[in-house]
């Protein structure tokens, strides 16, 4: 099977997207408009939201709904799909704090689909909103069921999309339900992630990448399909890993298998006849495998004892990767430089995210990771784009279908 050309899969699914109708351009007044979004916010032991950055992202599009006065009915799990009713994940969380920040009431019916939720929603006004139960508490959901879909359906008379992030899944509340509705729009965030990284996949050839993180499967998948799209690749994490085994060393207590070493002592090989640049780290900050983070020590890349495992990259590296960043015109980022979580695995990260604004790239950011550094370091503005949508970017370069997508422009 041959590797799908850079960004192909995604051409595919918004064929139809540059065509559809924008929300800002609809006619809403008094019509029942379906909202799936994503606000699967984390919830501490006393049923506490504890971060409502999802509502946040969300805010945009329910209130220009309201403004239109659109009859607002919004979708959303909490918890993730559990398929059964659970009281400490009721909606009622959610209604609350989107009253708070809303200033106004939040209706909620006591069932997902169905009579209730129908009634509830029919005695709305304009500009008034409705948040259904929670979708997790529903298998159908997961499971894209016909029936339920068209119970969704039932509810509304437009439906709109705003659960970017869940574009690679097959959910009724996503893929089913679009089919159903003749008018079905992207919400406000969920077009400008499209259309971000649209740019992003349409940039001419010779883009920088610094790839890192917990797993080495996308990067290489992508340096391995695609080796001609990059001028300059910088690796770190989990996703340098292949690499130094394929030039014969250690990686510590990390284990790599060996089909992935093959493949990246391939594209190391294709990438000198490209004259594509991969930068590899020069030393690591390492602990004794099972030790505290007190016993870290940096070493040289290349003499990274057995018994020990690599928490970040070290100074040496940091500065490597911040001076070859000079010369870039644009540059995709996916995954934190450190092999973990934890204040001892962002410190570099954090160092060359402040370098990457001082150069001239066009800088863009993929994965939650990275996202939740720039955040706390309060970068988010100066970077060309960041992307909400976890790895969902990710996956359109590498050419990946996105049923959400495709469904909302139209495909099955």
């Amino acid at each position: 099977m041959r590797p799908a050309e850079y960004g192909q899969g995604f051409e595919v699914a918004v064929a139809g997207f540059r065509d559809m109708d924008r929300l800002e351009d609809m006619s809403l007044d008094g019509r029942r408009v379906l909202v799936r979004v994503d606000m699967d916010c984390p919830v501490d032991e006393d049923g506490t939201i504890i971060d409502d950055s999802r509502i946040q992202l969300c805010l945009p599009t329910i209130r220009h709904l309201i403004a239109e006065g659109a009859r607002v009915v919004l979708a959303t799990t909490l918890g993730g799909q559990i398929g059964r009713r659970n009281p400490k994940l009721s909606l009622a969380l959610l209604g609350e704090r989107l009253a708070e920040i809303l200033d106004r009431d939040i209706f909620l019916p006591e069932d997902t689909v169905g009579e209730g939720p129908w009634k509830v929603i029919m005695e709305r006004v304009e500009g008034e909103v409705v948040l259904l139960e929670n979708l997790g508490f529903c298998p159908e959901d997961d499971r894209n069921d016909d029936l339920f879909s068209q119970r969704l359906f039932s509810l509304a008379d437009v439906f709109v999309n705003e659960a970017f992030r869940l574009s690679d899944r097959v959910l009724a509340s996503t893929v089913g339900v679009s089919a159903l509705f003749n008018e079905k729009v992207a919400g406000l965030r969920f077009r400008r992630e499209v259309e971000a990284l649209s740019r992003m996949v349409q940039a001419p050839e010779g883009q920088g990448f610094i790839f890192g993180g917990p797993d080495d499967g996308m990067a290489l998948e992508f340096l391995a399909n695609h080796p001609g799209r990059a001028r300059k690749v910088f690796l770190a994490g989990h996703a340098a890993l292949p690499f130094y085994v394929a030039k014969g060393w250690r990686t510590g207590a990390h284990k790599v298998e060996k089909d992935r070493v093959e493949q990246a002592g391939k594209v190391l090989s294709r990438a000198q006849l490209r004259g594509v640049e991969i930068v590899l780290p020069e030393d690591f900050l390492v602990v004794p495998d099972g030790a505290g983070h007190d016993d870290a020590r940096i070493v040289r890349s290349d003499g990274v004892p057995g018994d020990h495992v690599i928490l970040d990259v070290g100074p040496a590296t940091v500065e490597v990767f911040c001076g070859g960043l000079r010369g870039l015109r644009s540059l995709v980022w996916h995954g934190a430089l450190g092999t973990c979580r934890g204040p001892d695995c962002t410190a570099s990260s954090d160092k060359v995210a402040r370098s990457v604004i001082r150069t001239s790239a066009a800088a863009t950011i993929i994965g939650d990771e990275m996202a939740e550094v720039v955040s706390r370091l309060v970068l988010t503005p100066f970077f060309s784009f960041v992307s909400c949508g976890g790895d969902i970017g990710m996956k359109m370069l590498l050419g990946r279908e996105l049923p959400g997508v495709k469904a909302l422009c139209g495909g099955s």
